[in-house]
């Protein structure tokens, strides 16, 4: 049985509010430059509090009370079976690392508790990234191939 490997990134940012501008978000995620041949970029997006509320269990009156600003979020692919084929990166910014620490502890205990494709994600070791981290794991079986599934979950204070 074949298998495939898919990475997934949020970053949750506490930025000072004059860098509140989507080219700063940019500039901390992933570019094209920084992986491997045989990528590219399939998607990018800003993603504003009324649009996350859309897709997400948050109301814009709770993201706006945790400061959140807005965020940036890339997916690069590749149909190179000895990489990663998919690399998701999706980079929020808050006015604080309190309101940035709130996503991400909102995140990392949410994916312990949800399955994804039937299977429930486990946690894994890793080196603290940033001013905290959490690592999650997933495997599971689709037409016939193996995918592995990581999703990192980490949050920097004050840039």
């Amino acid at each position: 049985m074949k298998s495939f490997l898919i990475a997934a990134c949020v970053l949750c940012l506490a930025l000072q509010a004059q860098t509140a501008q989507a080219s700063s978000l940019q500039s901390l995620t992933l570019k094209l430059s920084d992986l491997p041949r045989g990528y590219a970029l399939t998607s990018s997006h800003v993603w504003s509090n009324a649009a996350i509320a859309k897709h997400h269990v948050f109301t814009v009156a709770q993201l706006e009370k945790h400061g959140r600003i807005e965020s940036y979020e890339v997916l690069y692919e590749t149909r190179t079976p000895s990489l990663p084929l998919e690399i998701d990166v999706s980079v929020d910014q808050f006015r604080s690392a309190p309101g940035a620490h709130w996503l991400y502890a909102y995140d990392a205990t949410h994916a312990a508790r949800v399955t994804y494709y039937k299977q429930k994600f486990r946690p894994v070791k890793m080196r603290r990234v940033g001013n905290e981290s959490t690592v999650y794991k997933v495997v599971y079986l689709q037409s016939s191939f193996r995918y592995i599934t990581y999703f990192v979950y980490f949050r920097r204070g004050d840039y």
